[in-house]
């Protein structure tokens, strides 16, 4: 995870979740953010992540406890239900 101010992760999470909600994604997206002492600037939306070992979006879920495996039953449920 990003070493942040946690008021920082909560705007970006925010932030994030309002945006997925007006673009009208779907599954795993990545946002992209930088930050300065003065402000959160979002970046952009990543729609297609990559999903190797190396990649971001595994990492995260592993940091969490959740298996690349897990992840990929997770995505694969969330896109039959929906």
């Amino acid at each position: 995870p990003a070493q942040i101010p946690q008021e920082i992760g909560i705007e970006a999470k925010a932030i994030s979740a309002e945006l997925y909600q007006k673009l009208n994604c779907k599954g795993v997206v990545r946002f992209d953010y930088i930050f300065n002492e003065e402000a959160v600037y979002f970046l952009e939306v990543n729609t297609v992540p990559g999903m190797s070992e190396a990649s971001i979006i595994p990492q995260q879920a592993n940091e969490m406890g959740i298996s690349t495996a897990r992840l990929f039953e997770m995505m694969i449920e969330d896109a039959i239900a929906n």
